[in-house]
């Protein structure tokens, strides 16, 4: 309704792959996929564009984690039950 397009994968080393091929105002992404970690993840794609905003969802009560993913870059992160 408001205009946002968007592309879900479900696999990590797809989203890498897209994030080399276009840029996106915003990617989301969670911890917990299937064939890469969250934070190999968020350490490729700043590789591949350090200017991309990455939000990461981190599982409930991981503060370590969150803070982690904080220091390689993402943009914020969402305490997800």
């Amino acid at each position: 309704d408001q205009g946002w397009k968007f592309l879900v994968t479900s696999q990590g080393t797809e989203g890498i792959e897209l994030a080399t091929k276009r840029d996106f105002d915003l990617i989301i992404s969670s911890d917990q996929i299937p064939d890469i970690s969250g934070l190999d993840l968020l350490k490729n794609i700043r590789k591949v564009n350090p200017n991309q905003s990455v939000l990461m969802l981190t599982p409930h009560g991981e503060k370590d984690q969150a803070i982690q993913f904080l220091r390689e870059g993402a943009v914020d992160y969402i305490d997800n039950p």
